[in-house]
């Protein structure tokens, strides 16, 4: 949902994308052939980022309904998050056991990363921002991480 409440964005692995206001509860899809499994909001909503099931984050303009970038995490992107202050969307990564955080000013992804004993999939980050919560699917816990201060 998006963080004025206005719009519910539905995401579906078979590459249908809705988006339905929350007023008439109507349905559109703007998107084609756009997948993905989990995706989190930026700038009041401006932006959405989505973890699209494959190595690239796909960065949506929620007002134009347009796919505006690409980010490349090099990793099998599994969940996105964004901190509270909306400056940095964290990515965990599959293969690379790493979390990755993408500047949402620049949409790339910086040198700041944390590494990952596991297999890191579902991600939360705390209301003041300095700590992730983060599934570990093959020892089936949930981690707590120091988010490391960005330079």
């Amino acid at each position: 949902m998006t963080p004025d409440g206005t719009q519910v964005y539905v995401l579906d692995t078979d590459g249908i994308f809705a988006v339905i206001d929350t007023t008439t509860n109507a349905a559109t899809f703007p998107f084609n052939n756009l997948t993905g499994q989990r995706m989190a909001f930026a700038g009041g909503g401006s932006h959405a980022y989505v973890a699209r099931d494959d190595t690239l984050i796909s960065v949506l303009d929620t007002a134009t309904k347009q796919v505006v970038n690409l980010v490349e995490v090099n990793g099998l992107a599994t969940d996105v998050a964004v901190t509270p202050n909306g400056l940095h969307a964290y990515v965990t990564q599959r293969t690379r056991s790493r979390i990755s955080m993408i500047d949402t000013t620049t949409q790339a992804v910086t040198p700041t990363h944390v590494d990952f004993r596991g297999t890191a999939d579902g991600l939360a980050i705390t209301p003041d921002g300095r700590r992730a919560y983060v599934a570990n699917r093959t020892a089936h816990t949930v981690e707590v991480i120091a988010i490391p201060p960005v330079p």
